[in-house]
C-alpha cells in the first residue's frame, strides 16, 4: 500500500471543475519537499495550458463551422434567383431578370465600396453601348449615389448621360432615349451596400407594379450580395482557423514532447527504484495526452467527428506496454471492439481513466506474479456504452467497494467518470468470459476469476463550451 502522496489537480474557475490529476506516490510515509511540489505544479500548469488552448481553439473552429452552415441555409433560400455565391454571376442574373420582369430597357447593379469611397458597377444588362463608371460617394448629384447614400429610392427624369455627373456615360447618340432612371438601394441591417438602377425609354417611367418588382429584386440582390460577402469572409476565417489549428496542434505536441523529455531527465537522476517508477508513470500519462492530440489532429472535422474510443484505448495500451510493465512480468492484452465517439475534452478524460485502470491492474492485480492477462471489451446498447477492463490477477480485497476505498487513483477515476463522462463505474469479480456482458458480478467454483472495472457512459460525448479561467490547485497527503 502507498503511504505518501503528492497530487496536483487541474481545476477550471469560476465554477471549479476537475479535468485531471498528476500524482506521485510512495510506499513509505514521507513529506514531499517544496521543490518536488513546485516541480509537479509546473508540469501540471504546462499540461493545463496545452489542454485549455486546444479546447478554446476547437470551440472557435466549431463556432466558425456553425456560422458557415447557417450561411449555406440562407443560400438555399435565395437559390431561386442566385444559383451560386459568386457575386458577379448572381449580379448578372439579377439585372437580367429585373429588366425582363419589370419591362425596363436596361439595368445596372452597383456595389458600395466604403474602403475607397466609391460606388462601382458589379453587373449590367442592355448597356453594351455605354460605359458604367465608378462614382465618388461624396458626389450626390447622381441618382445611384443618392440612393446608396440615403437608403431611399430615387427616380430621375430627363437624365443626361453626358453631363459628367451620371454613373452612366454614353457616347454621342447612344443613350439619348434612356430618359428615366429608377435607383433602388440595396438595404441591409448595416445600411445600404449598393443600388439597383433600371432605365426606361418611356418618359412616364415605370408603373407601381414594376417599381414593386424592382424593390423585390433589390432586396434579393442585397441578401445575395451580403451572403456572398459573409461566405467569402467566413471561408477566409475558416481557412485561417484551419492553419491556426494545425500550428496550435504542432505547438501543443512540441510542449508535451518537451515535458516528456524533462521528466525523463529527472528519472535518469532519480536514485531509487520507487522514484524511477513514479516518473515512468508520469511519462506514460504525458505520452497518452500526446497521442490523444495526434488522434484528434488526424481529422479535418475535429469537434464534429471526434475520436473513436477503440482507437484511444489501443493507443493508451501501447504506451503502457512501453512504459509501465516491468521486464519480469509478462502481460498479454486482448482488446475487443470499443464503441463510442468522443470530442477532445471527454477523450482526454477517457484516456486518463483507462490509463489509471490498467495501471492499477498492473500494480495490484499482478503484484508478485510473473504473468497475467488484461482484457478490454465494450458494448453499445441504445445510446449507452459499457467498457470493461478485466484482469485475471489477485482479485479484490474482502469488503471492497468503489466508494469506500481511500485509493486516490480510484477516487480520481470515479470523479472523472461521473462529472466528465456523465457515467458510472462498478468494480467486481466474475467467473467467466469478461467479454460476455450478460455475466455480471457472479462467481462460480472452478472458473477463472476476473476482476472487472466496468464503465458506463453515453455513446457520443461532445465537448462542453466553457467561459472560465484556468485554476491550478494542489493537494498534499
Amino acid at each position: 500500500a502507498y503511504r505518501g502522496l503528492l497530487a496536483m489537480p487541474i481545476i477550471f474557475f469560476p465554477e471549479p471543475h476537475l479535468i485531471g490529476v498528476i500524482s506521485v506516490q510512495s510506499e513509505r510515509p514521507r513529506r514531499f519537499s517544496d521543490e518536488e511540489a513546485g516541480f509537479l505544479e509546473i508540469l501540471t500548469g504546462q499540461l493545463s495550458l496545452s489542454i485549455l488552448n486546444g479546447r478554446l481553439f476547437i470551440d472557435s473552429v466549431e463556432r466558425g463551422r456553425r456560422q458557415l452552415m447557417d450561411l449555406r441555409t440562407l443560400e438555399r433560400i435565395s437559390a431561386q434567383v442566385a444559383s451560386s455565391l459568386d457575386r458577379e454571376s448572381v449580379a448578372h442574373a439579377i439585372v437580367e431578370q429585373a429588366v425582363l420582369l419589370s419591362g425596363a430597357d436596361a439595368a445596372v447593379l452597383l456595389e458600395r465600396d466604403d474602403t475607397i469611397g466609391e460606388l462601382r458597377p458589379l453587373a449590367s444588362h442592355a448597356l453594351d453601348d455605354m460605359t458604367v463608371s465608378a462614382r465618388s460617394l461624396a458626389q450626390a448629384t447622381c441618382c445611384a449615389v443618392r440612393a446608396a447614400n440615403t437608403g431611399k429610392p430615387v427616380t430621375g427624369h430627363q437624365c443626361d448621360h453626358r453631363d459628367g455627373t451620371c454613373i452612366i456615360q454614353a457616347r454621342e447618340g447612344a443613350a439619348d432615349d434612356l430618359r428615366v432612371a429608377h435607383c433602388q438601394p440595396l438595404a441591409t441591417m448595416i445600411g445600404p451596400i449598393g443600388a439597383l438602377c433600371v432605365f426606361t425609354r418611356d418618359a412616364r417611367g415605370l408603373d407601381a407594379r414594376a417599381l414593386m418588382l424592382i424593390g423585390t429584386f433589390a432586396n434579393v440582390a442585397a441578401i445575395a450580395m451580403e451572403n456572398a460577402r459573409l461566405f467569402a469572409r467566413v471561408t477566409r476565417e475558416l481557412e485561417t482557423q484551419v492553419a491556426l489549428r494545425r500550428e496550435l496542434e504542432h505547438r501543443i505536441n512540441n510542449s508535451l514532447t518537451a515535458l516528456r523529455h524533462l521528466i525523463r531527465n529527472r528519472r535518469q537522476r532519480a536514485t531509487t527504484q520507487e522514484a524511477q517508477e513514479l516518473f515512468s508513470e508520469l511519462i506514460s500519462q504525458v505520452e497518452g495526452l500526446i497521442e490523444i492530440n495526434r488522434l484528434l489532429s488526424r481529422s479535418d472535422e475535429i469537434g464534429a467527428k471526434g475520436v473513436q474510443a477503440g482507437d484511444l484505448v489501443r493507443t493508451i495500451v501501447d504506451i503502457i506496454k512501453r512504459q509501465l510493465i516491468p521486464a519480469e512480468l509478462k502481460v498479454s492484452f486482448t482488446i475487443g471492439k470499443i464503441p463510442g465517439v468522443m470530442a477532445f475534452e471527454p477523450a482526454t478524460v477517457f484516456g486518463i481513466v483507462i490509463n489509471e485502470l490498467v495501471a492499477n491492474a498492473l500494480e495490484h492485480g499482478f503484484e508478485g506474479r510473473q504473468r497475467g492477462t488484461i482484457r478490454i471489451h465494450g458494448i453499445q446498447t441504445g445510446d449507452r456504452v459499457k467498457v470493461r477492463v478485466a484482469d485475471n490477477g489477485a482479485g479484490l480485497p474482502e469488503g471492497f467497494t468503489v466508494t469506500g476505498q481511500a485509493s486516490t487513483g480510484l477516487t480520481l477515476v470515479r470523479q472523472l467518470v461521473q462529472s466528465d463522462l456523465h457515467g458510472s463505474i462498478a468494480i467486481y469479480c466474475i467467473s467467466g468470459d469478461p467479454a460476455d456482458f450478460q455475466v455480471s458480478d457472479a462467481l462460480s467454483p472452478g472458473g477463472e476469476q476476473w476482476t472487472v472495472a466496468e464503465l458506463e457512459f453515453p455513446a457520443e460525448l461532445r465537448g462542453v463550451e466553457r467561459h472560465s479561467h484556468l485554476g491550478i490547485g494542489k493537494t498534499t497527503i
